[in-house]
């Protein structure tokens, strides 16, 4: 039980430096599943977990992973089966050497039936055992070229209450004990490396950007500062963090960045954001990427962070002696499967995407159903960050050598630059 796995952990200080340097993973869904909504049927996929985990500790040696729950799933389970079904999954990861972050809620990407546009599709509790996500006679699970096509936002639309107006009392009476019910029972629990309360919440800009509603913006807001105390409250020992990663944020303990590109003076610039000097303790917070980047492959313009490149620019950190170096959450999701994330575009998806090829290469996706990693380079990589030990006889990355980092498409680290 949960009693065996906890640690005498000071509780964490609001404002005080967090060190993400070891936080080195990816977000982790089944291969079989195409969203969070497998956990309704955690007990058919328990053994490919298991064995989808001790994959990705022998390839890449991850310390942790980053997953995903919903509200639909905690309702349609019950308190009591969803806390046995969580505590079986932290059990399984533990035994594959691996701690969790658990993400609470999340405003990624269905909101329901043509919510927030036309062709995005939707979560109920009367589809929640099927997940919610089309089967084809070929055994085709989602939308064949379609990123995330059964991604849905937790919580749905339609469980945020009156869609004309968005209701603090409501909220908060509808996911505090959802909230509570999760992280009181792991509150001091090794096994949890840190809550995230929200993740890409719905923001103005995005309003401005036709991406969410007014209604998505407003009832997220208040869930996402909500969400931050009520985990607060109970003084967990390990990090409450929350996107966006402005400054200066109230929400969240460490700055949750996302970052899709290569241009790392960018990157740069919001990791460091709350740092006056190079030295740690100039910083106000540290800095975790919890998606840091994917590959190019795809039709993307540019190299979108893919993780050989994201490595290369957390090597540079270390022999310039940055602030510090930040956690990253590599290429999005560990396994290649059925969230469909191989492909880049979507979602809403065009029609003609039902004919898509299967890509060459993932966009994103570290390693494949049966437990073979995309790139064995990358999982070298990967082990040599984690671990210190060079696995390599011979390695050229065609990346700008530390001591020259001036003039290349793939920039890192500048000395020039200022922190």
């Amino acid at each position: 039980g949960p009693g065996a796995h906890l640690a005498v952990v000071a509780s964490v200080v609001a404002g005080a430096f967090i060190d993400t340097s070891t936080w080195v993973g990816s977000e982790y869904t089944p291969a079989r599943a195409p969203n969070s909504l497998w956990w309704v049927n955690f007990p058919e996929y328990e053994a490919e977990v298991a064995e989808e985990l001790r994959h990705a500790q022998r390839a890449f040696g991850f310390p942790m992973v980053r997953v995903f729950l919903h509200t639909l799933a905690f309702e349609h389970l019950g308190q009591s089966t969803h806390a046995e079904y969580l505590n079986r999954f932290l059990d399984i990861a533990a035994t594959a050497g691996m701690r969790v972050g658990l993400v609470l809620f999340d405003d990624a990407w269905n909101h329901g039936e043509d919510l927030p546009h036309a062709g995005m599709t939707g979560a109920s509790a009367a589809c929640v055992p099927t997940e919610c996500c089309p089967r084809a006679p070929d055994g085709f699970v989602g939308y064949r070229g379609c990123s995330n096509g059964c991604w849905f936002a937790n919580p749905q639309d339609h469980q945020r209450g009156d869609l004309q107006a968005a209701n603090r009392s409501y909220l908060e009476e509808t996911f505090q004990t959802y909230v509570e019910a999760i992280v009181a029972p792991l509150v001091n629990d090794s096994r949890v490396l840190f809550w995230e309360v929200f993740n890409e919440p719905c923001e103005w800009r995005h309003y401005a950007a036709n991406i969410c509603t007014k209604f998505e913006v407003e009832t997220s807001t208040i869930l996402k500062e909500a969400a931050y105390a009520w985990v607060k409250n109970l003084d967990p020992s390990t990090p409450v963090i929350s996107c966006w990663a402005e400054h200066n944020n109230t929400f969240s303990d460490i700055l949750d960045v996302h970052l899709y590109n290569s241009d790392f003076v960018s990157w740069n610039q919001q990791v460091f954001s709350e740092c006056n000097s190079s030295s740690p303790s100039s910083c106000s917070r540290g800095a975790v990427v919890t998606e840091a980047g994917a590959r190019w492959f795809q039709g993307a313009g540019a190299d979108m962070g893919s993780p050989i490149t994201v490595l290369n620019y957390l090597r540079g950190l270390k022999d310039a002696q940055a602030p510090f170096v930040p956690g990253v959450m590599l290429a999005w999701e560990l396994m290649v499967g059925n969230s469909n994330t191989r492909w880049i575009g979507g979602p809403p998806c065009a029609p003609a995407t039902t004919t898509a090829r299967e890509p060459m290469v993932p966009w994103c996706g570290l390693l494949f159903p049966d437990g073979t990693p995309v790139s064995y380079t990358e999982a070298g990589l990967v082990r040599h960050h984690v671990t210190g030990r060079d696995p390599f006889l011979f390695l050229r990355t065609w990346l700008e050598d530390k001591g020259n980092l001036t003039g290349d498409e793939y920039l890192t680290v500048n000395r020039s630059w200022s922190w």
